[in-house]
């Protein structure tokens, strides 16, 4: 895994990696991606992902492109959408 990550750069997939000096003096913008590697969760498992992903990519597009957009509201309106999205899924429609 080590070298892997020296050799092409890629974020590692190991924990421990993100802290190990060699990869982080190659890559030290590693050292602030590792609170979302330890956070981070697979998207849903669901043959409705597609979308779910459109709502994401609506939802983000909207928020990245419009400054004085309530990101708050946004991520509330998404999230009520894709939990219907997943009901949908859970009552067999």
């Amino acid at each position: 895994m080590k070298e892997e990550t020296l050799k092409a750069g890629r974020a590692p997939t190991r924990k421990a990696l993100y802290n190990d000096e060699e990869i982080l003096k190659a890559y030290p913008h590693f050292s602030e991606m590792k609170d979302v590697f330890l956070t981070a969760y697979p998207r849903p498992r669901t043959p409705l992902y597609p979308s779910v992903s459109n709502v994401l990519q609506r939802y983000f597009s909207k928020a990245i492109s419009d400054p004085s957009v309530d990101i708050e509201k946004e991520a509330k309106s998404a999230s009520e959408e894709i939990g219907k999205i997943l009901a949908m899924e859970k009552s067999g429609k």
